[in-house]
């Protein structure tokens, strides 16, 4: 059972990452290339949207997210994938 438990953790882990890998990509794409529409880039936005959007939704309830020039939804998300991350606990097979 334990190495069931311990296989779902490294999936858990390794899809975060790739996540986390995204949401750098993107932060890099928006500050080089901020009106690409590739291809790659839409599948970066397709991997990521669904993870910011719902920090961004909670952020512009308060006036103080809605009037700073970063994306705080965007930075939550950040945050909020790399907590859950750490949080997990490291396995080893």
């Amino acid at each position: 059972m334990q190495f069931v438990i311990d296989c779902i953790v490294m999936l858990v882990k390794a899809m975060l990452s790739v996540i986390d890998l995204a949401l750098f990509i993107r932060a890099i794409m928006s500050w080089i290339m901020p009106e690409n529409d590739g291809r790659f880039a839409q599948i970066i936005y397709s991997l990521t949207e669904p993870v910011i959007y719902p920090f961004r939704k909670f952020a512009m309830r308060f006036e103080i997210f809605r009037t700073m020039p970063i994306d705080m939804g965007f930075l939550f998300a950040v945050i909020a994938v790399t907590a859950i991350r750490a949080l997990l606990p490291s396995v080893r097979i």
